[in-house]
């Protein structure tokens, strides 16, 4: 309405048109990120307009990586959708976390209650998708042996284990690799971290013993924050699991991105 553009919705954005500002309900603000990024906070203020205070009471949040399906961020709501917490005057600053962070190019705020008229201006916090994708220690050792964890481990009369923390890239030596019993008709191996991470990807490599070659060809991945309740990933909500390509020999390394990204504390991988 009148100058309250949307592209005055700075933070501490000042002067006499300063904010975005509608008269209008069922409004939103957009951004667009030109890129899908990780988004884990969101800062609102309200303005003043002619000495009155106008702010947003509350709100909710929506996504999206394509402009077209659009997601409401839920979080730990028990309802479709989280409802934020807004400002309680025009200056001052009020911070929500998105735990999980959300993944999108285009967010959308948009306020249910206000105060006067529904003015913002604000500040989203994040990082680039790919901005986290490093090593998380299987290759190096700083995942340990005790974090390491699988449905079951062969056993060869001459070599001894295949246990699952040799399940490390590019280990070498006679048994260098997890295999499961060949009775295992539902075998995974298990990673807890010791905290709730980002995973942007994962690389897998196969094993060679006494000229037997050994790799999986596909596999599946679940995720749980507590190890007792797993989620299947998938990167389709048409399809209730994303079956991923693994290796074609034994030595190649093969790597799948995860997009979007999971963020939890156990990952299993689940041969296929």
């Amino acid at each position: 309405r009148g100058q309250w553009y949307p592209h005055l919705a700075r933070l501490h954005n000042t002067g006499k048109y300063n904010a975005w500002s509608t008269t209008k309900t069922g409004q939103y603000i957009q951004v667009d990120f030109q890129r899908p990024v990780v988004i884990s906070k969101v800062a609102t203020q309200g303005a003043k307009q002619l000495l009155a205070h106008n702010f947003v009471l509350n709100y909710t949040i929506s996504y999206s990586t394509d402009k077209k399906k659009w997601t409401f961020y839920k979080g730990d709501s028990d309802t479709i959708r989280k409802t934020f917490e807004g400002n309680s005057e025009a200056y001052d600053t009020k911070e929500n976390i998105f735990f999980p962070p959300l993944i999108g190019r285009y967010v959308r705020l948009y306020p249910l209650q206000s105060y006067n008229y529904p003015t913002v201006r604000l500040e989203y916090y994040g990082c680039e998708l790919d901005g986290c994708s490093v090593p998380l220690g299987m290759e190096s050792g700083v995942i340990t042996d005790a974090q390491i964890t699988a449905s079951s481990v062969a056993t060869h009369w001459y070599s001894g284990q295949w246990h699952p923390w040799y399940a490390r890239l590019n280990k070498y030596g006679t048994v260098n690799a997890w295999r499961a019993k060949n009775n295992d008709i539902q075998p995974w191996i298990q990673v807890e971290l010791k905290d709730i991470k980002k995973i942007t990807g994962i690389i897998t490599q196969g094993a060679k013993s006494y000229g037997n070659e050994m790799f999986v060809t596909t596999y599946s991945v679940e995720y749980s924050e507590d190890g007792m309740r797993w989620t299947k990933y998938t990167d389709d909500e048409d399809y209730e699991q994303k079956t991923f390509q693994g290796n074609t020999d034994n030595n190649g390394k093969v790597k799948n991105y995860i997009y979007p990204p999971i963020f939890s504390k156990f990952i299993r991988i689940i041969p296929k």
